[in-house]
């Protein structure tokens, strides 16, 4: 199934004169999804991935990040990136943040007492819009 950005759908609907088209549209396109009766509406999600090779890290805190683009996030938009097997044993922790239109920032803490190289590998990323 394709995946088109959030106002791809929304000039759709937009651009149609009306009438039957724009209704068979609109009841044919799910712009939001709500799970459960009291759950928050989901109006975005993507799953991607990017190869990061992260810098290495000192020991005791100390960091570094990586900036990827990914089509059709917007700032603000929840990352939930997922480590790559080859760090199941390396005890970095990892976050994201979509800060700006088409961007994502990935975060690299060392809290362990010796320093930290990270090899090149695939991060699984899930970005979400509420």
């Amino acid at each position: 199934m394709p995946t088109y950005p959030r106002t791809t759908v929304a000039a759709i609907v937009a651009g149609l004169a009306g009438g039957i088209a724009a209704a068979v549209i609109t009841a044919l396109v799910v712009t939001t999804l709500t799970i459960g009766s009291g759950g928050t509406a989901i109006d975005f999600h993507k799953h991607t991935s990017a190869t990061i090779d992260p810098q290495s890290m000192a020991a005791l805190g100390s960091s570094t990040s990586s900036v990827i683009t990914v089509t059709g996030v917007i700032a603000g938009d929840t990352v939930i990136p997922t480590r790559p097997a080859a760090w199941a044993d390396k005890p970095a922790i990892i976050s994201g943040i979509a800060n700006a239109t088409d961007t994502v920032t990935l975060y690299f803490v060392n809290g362990t007492s010796t320093a930290l190289d990270l090899a090149s590998g695939a991060v699984q990323l899930d970005i979400w819009s509420h």
